[in-house]
């Protein structure tokens, strides 16, 4: 694969963004990439639409200490699916992450719990989880979570979300920093939608897209 060929390079210890998007990448690539210690700078990572799966994931995981300074990861529409999120959520490689993409994975209920249930994103601020397959279930472990303190964009349109999710998102008493909700093409009535709408849990919110 490509990026096997070209992670061994010296000069990549200098960059500081790296976009491999759509770029036919595989599990092997990225795996490659995980062990290379060329890479200290990094702060983005853009992996998106490449067919990786768990093992790619899992191999990330593994190397927290390679990548100390990176804080955007770009996952959307891989093939990670809940496995791939679950590895994600249980490494201290996403402790300094700011922004995760995850959308189009066809993540579901346990994945979003296993994320909502990790100690490791104190520090994000933005999370996509668009185009997935989340429902009540899933949204509801994040509205308990104490673990997003910092969140202030939460993208979780095209899922399966209904009224009760909504509700007790905006029920939440962990999400006073959210700026940005985006729940549009969700089965979420109007009641819902109102309670959202009215909510004060989010004093600091200024774009709610339904």
């Amino acid at each position: 694969e490509d990026s096997e060929r070209f992670v061994p390079s010296s000069f990549t210890s200098r960059i500081e963004m790296l976009c491999i998007s759509c770029c036919q990448v595989g599990d092997l690539g990225i795996q490659a990439l995980a062990a290379s210690p060329f890479f200290p700078n990094l702060q983005s990572l853009n992996i998106s639409r490449n067919p990786i799966g768990r093992a790619a994931v899992q191999a990330l995981a593994a190397s927290a200490w390679r990548f100390p300074n990176l804080t955007q990861l770009n996952l959307a529409e891989t093939q990670v699916g809940d496995s791939g999120v679950r590895a994600l959520a249980a490494s201290r490689f996403s402790q300094n992450l700011m922004s995760l993409h995850i959308d189009g994975n066809r993540v579901g209920d346990h994945g979003m719990g296993s994320l909502a249930a990790s100690s490791f994103f104190p520090n994000l601020t933005i999370l996509d989880v668009s185009n997935n397959e989340v429902g009540d279930a899933g949204l509801q472990a994040l509205a308990v979570s104490p673990f997003f303190p910092n969140l202030q964009r939460l993208c979780i349109s095209q899922n399966r979300i209904g009224d009760l999710g909504a509700l007790s998102l905006a029920g939440s008493l962990h999400f006073a920093k959210m700026k940005f909700l985006d729940v549009r093409r969700n089965p979420i009535g109007k009641a819902a939608v109102r309670a959202l709408v009215a909510s004060s849990s989010f004093p600091n919110l200024a774009n709610l897209h339904w």
